[in-house]
């Protein structure tokens, strides 16, 4: 890794990290609690506009943030560059189905399904404030509070 402070915000780093043959780019906040929240902003869109408002509240609430762009997205390395699946589930989402994370989620013996309104960016705009709730609640109940260490994956994207 490369650590570079970043001028911008002072609060994160920029870092990068080898990923298969190629590097991600990522910023990195330092956390004061001990846990550790990874986000990416999936396959739709870059860290800039996706991961940094659930980044920021999660780092407001103690964890360490390493926010990423997906190999072939954004400042990460990789081809074919910007093409993807499109993973998202949303009331409203007319790019993709729920079925897969309806399906996962009854799988998963201590997952989550949180429904929002709205279409496929629903949690990046309109309903911003109750997806990052219900995953900092998710994170609070299952990881922090736990009397196990344990790891739990909370995405978007």
């Amino acid at each position: 890794m490369n650590d570079v402070t970043d001028p911008v915000s002072g609060e994160r780093e920029k870092v990068r990290f080898s990923s298969g043959a190629g590097e991600c780019a990522a910023w990195h906040w330092p956390g004061s609690d001990g846990s550790c929240v990874i986000t990416a902003s999936g396959f739709a869109v870059t860290k800039e506009p996706g991961t940094d408002p659930f980044a920021r509240r999660f780092h407001d609430a103690g964890s360490g943030v390493p926010a990423f762009d997906c190999r072939g997205f954004g400042e990460s390395g990789g081809r074919p560059c910007q093409v993807a699946s499109v993973v998202v589930v949303c009331e409203q989402d007319q790019s993709a189905s729920p079925t897969a994370a309806v399906r996962a989620t009854r799988r998963a013996p201590r997952a989550e399904l949180v429904w929002l309104p709205g279409g496929h960016y629903a949690p990046f705009l309109d309903a911003h404030e109750r997806a990052v709730d219900a995953e900092l609640s998710f994170l609070r109940r299952h990881v922090l509070d736990s009397p196990v260490a344990s790891v739990a994956f909370v995405g978007r994207g």
